[in-house]
């Protein structure tokens, strides 16, 4: 009897190891990315859908004037009569609340008195991706506005929907205050 399983293990043994190899080769491979995942040096940096829809559009509307690092050095920022806003000024920023920074996308520059060339978004972006932009905009100088405990009025805190009633569009607001 003992002699039967020793020859069944015995075909077995190469299997096994080809087995064991093709499975240990994953993480050779790139394929096992628990280590790259938790290894908190390593790991990808971890953005809201929040934040990466803020990217993108920044990168599509934004950018071109703004520069992609938010530093007004856009490739259009040389045509303009006025120096498009430095995002990564830290000071300036933080002196800037969140409603504020919405009237300016929202309502285009003339309409808080800056320059005529920066367009009113509010009419091509939803609320929720002028938010968005927000989101990323607070990010270049790594500031938060002057008292981010008590956020924006009608600001998202999270993935809530910023749809419901004015209170969400500082716009609409404007003469209420």
């Amino acid at each position: 009897m003992m002699s039967q399983i020793t020859k069944a293990g015995m075909r077995m043994f190469p299997w096994m190891i080809l087995l064991l190899m093709a499975t240990s080769a994953g993480g050779c491979s790139g394929r096992d990315q628990t280590t790259l995942e938790t290894h908190p040096f390593l790991a990808p940096k971890k953005v809201s859908e929040q934040v990466r829809r803020g990217e993108v559009l920044y990168a599509s509307q934004c950018a071109v004037c703004h520069g992609l690092q938010g530093r007004g050095d856009g490739p259009n920022a040389a045509r303009l009569e006025r120096s498009p806003r430095d995002f990564t000024a830290a000071e300036l920023m933080a002196a800037k609340t969140d409603d504020e920074l919405y009237r300016v996308i929202a309502g285009g520059g003339k309409s808080v008195g800056l320059s005529a060339l920066m367009p009113p978004w509010g009419k091509t972006l939803s609320r929720q991706e002028v938010w968005d932009v927000i989101k990323v905009l607070r990010q270049f100088p790594q500031s938060s506005p002057p008292d981010s405990r008590h956020p924006a009025p009608g600001a998202p805190t999270g993935e809530e929907n910023p749809h419901r009633g004015a209170q969400s569009d500082p716009i609409s607001q404007k003469g209420r205050r």
